[in-house]
C-alpha cells in the first residue's frame, strides 16, 4: 500500500518543477467561472449552459433504438417490458454509483501525491496508508504505485474541469465542459514539460464485439471509427485536449488508465483527433 511518507521522500529528492505548479494554478483560474452541478451533471459559465463533453461524445454515435430493442428482448425473455427496463435501469445505477466511488478513491489518492487534504477517513489511516478495498481501487492504487516510482511523472491536477468557447479567436458552434481525471506533466528528455491526459475507465470491455461483426461505425467525421466505448473515450480526451490546448499547453498523449476487476489496470493510449474535431465544432 502507497504511504504518505513514500510520496514526501519522492517529493523531497524530486520536487515538482515551478512549471507544473504555475500550470495547476493557471488551469485553477482559468477555469473558475465554470460552476458543476453535480446532482443534474449540468455545467454553467455564467447564466450560460454548456453541454457536457458526453453530449458531444454521443452526437457522434448512430441512433439507436432502445425502446425496440427493449420490446423484442422482453418479448423473448417472456417478460414485461417495464421489467426489463426497471433492470436495466437498476444495473446503470448500481454501475454508476460503484464507478463514482472508484473515481473518488483515485482523486483521493491523487490529492495525496500533491499535497491537498485528503477527504476518505475511514480509508485513509493515522499513519498515512491509504486503504484499497474494492478491486477497482486496488487497481488504482497499483497504477499511483507506477507513477511513484517514475521521476519523470508529476502529478498536476485532479477532477480538472475546463471548458471550450473559442479557440484561436474562432467562436466554437458547439461550445462545451467536461471533467477529466488526471493531468499529468512528463519531464521531457530535452528538458521541456510536457502534458498528458489520463482518465479512469471501469468497462467490462473498451470493445464492441456485435458492432465489430457487424460493422457500426459512428457517424462524420469518424466513420472509421467503430461505435464503441474506446472510439467515444478517444473523441473524449480530444476534447479536453482542445481546452487544455487554449492555455498553451503542449499536450504529448492521452491515455485511458482502464481499471479490471482483478486488482490491475492497462495503460491504453488513444489518438489525437483534435484536428478532425475543429472541423465540427
Amino acid at each position: 500500500m502507497i504511504n504518505k511518507k513514500d510520496i514526501e521522500a519522492r517529493n523531497q529528492t524530486n520536487p515538482e518543477p515551478l512549471e507544473v505548479t504555475k500550470t495547476r494554478a493557471l488551469i485553477t483560474d482559468t477555469f473558475k467561472d465554470l460552476e458543476f452541478i453535480e446532482e443534474t451533471h449540468q455545467y454553467f459559465v455564467g447564466e450560460d449552459e454548456l453541454p457536457p463533453v458526453s453530449t458531444v461524445c454521443h452526437g457522434f454515435q448512430p441512433y439507436v433504438d432502445w425502446d425496440s430493442i427493449a420490446e423484442n428482448k422482453a418479448a423473448k425473455l417472456g417478460i414485461p417490458v417495464e421489467t426489463l427496463k426497471e433492470d436495466w435501469h437498476k444495473k446503470n445505477i448500481t454501475s454508476t454509483s460503484c464507478g463514482s466511488k472508484t473515481h473518488w478513491f483515485g482523486e483521493q489518492m491523487m490529492n495525496l501525491f500533491i499535497g491537498r487534504e485528503v477527504q476518505l477517513p475511514f480509508q485513509y489511516t493515522s499513519d498515512g496508508y491509504m486503504i484499497p478495498y474494492a478491486p477497482k481501487e486496488k487497481a488504482i492504487e497499483a497504477y499511483w504505485e507506477s507513477i511513484l516510482s517514475n521521476p519523470r511523472v508529476y502529478p498536476v491536477m485532479p477532477e480538472a474541469k475546463i471548458y471550450l468557447r473559442e479557440i484561436e479567436g474562432i467562436k466554437i458552434m458547439k461550445p462545451y465542459a467536461g471533467t477529466f481525471d488526471i493531468l499529468m506533466a512528463y519531464k521531457m528528455g530535452d528538458g521541456r514539460i510536457a502534458y498528458s491526459i489520463h482518465d479512469y475507465k471501469s468497462n467490462v470491455d473498451l470493445k464492441n464485439d456485435f458492432n465489430r461483426f457487424k460493422g457500426n461505425h459512428l457517424l462524420e467525421p469518424f466513420t472509421d471509427l467503430i461505435d464503441e466505448p474506446l472510439s467515444i473515450y478517444s473523441i473524449q480526451l480530444s476534447l479536453y485536449q482542445l481546452g487544455l490546448q487554449q492555455l498553451g499547453l503542449e499536450i504529448v498523449d492521452r491515455n485511458l488508465i482502464w481499471l479490471k476487476e482483478d486488482g490491475t489496470f492497462d495503460k491504453v493510449p488513444v489518438p489525437d483527433l483534435t484536428e478532425r474535431l475543429l472541423k465540427t465544432l
